[in-house]
């Protein structure tokens, strides 16, 4: 049986319903992210980290409005838990380095 999300505001940093190693692996999993920004946002640790973890979901509160659920440990969407790193609006993306990509966009 998959336990309930762990619930997470990302704009407070409060982590509710999560046990004493999920806490711990949350704050691995942020650190991780803003050690890796300098280089590359890859962070290789989490996929390990998520093989220690139960299955669970995390449930995401990105503003009043808007919950975002993934699996907790996830090495892609876990870089969301370092609230340091700034979420871009569609508006404010970086253009695409590749002109097939830039005209697909448009």
């Amino acid at each position: 049986m998959i336990a309930p999300p762990i619930q997470f505001d990302r704009t407070t940093g409060v982590l509710e319903d999560a046990n004493v190693w999920e806490r711990l692996a949350a704050l691995a999993l942020s650190s991780g992210s803003k050690v890796a920004a300098s280089f590359s946002h890859r962070c290789f640790c989490a996929n390990l980290l998520r093989k220690t973890l139960p299955q669970r979901d995390i449930a995401m509160r990105l503003n009043p409005d808007t919950t975002f659920d993934f699996p907790y440990g996830d090495g892609y969407w876990s870089k969301l838990l370092n609230r340091q790193r700034v979420l871009a609006k569609p508006d404010q993306r970086p253009e695409p380095k590749c002109r097939a990509l830039h005209a697909m966009r448009d």
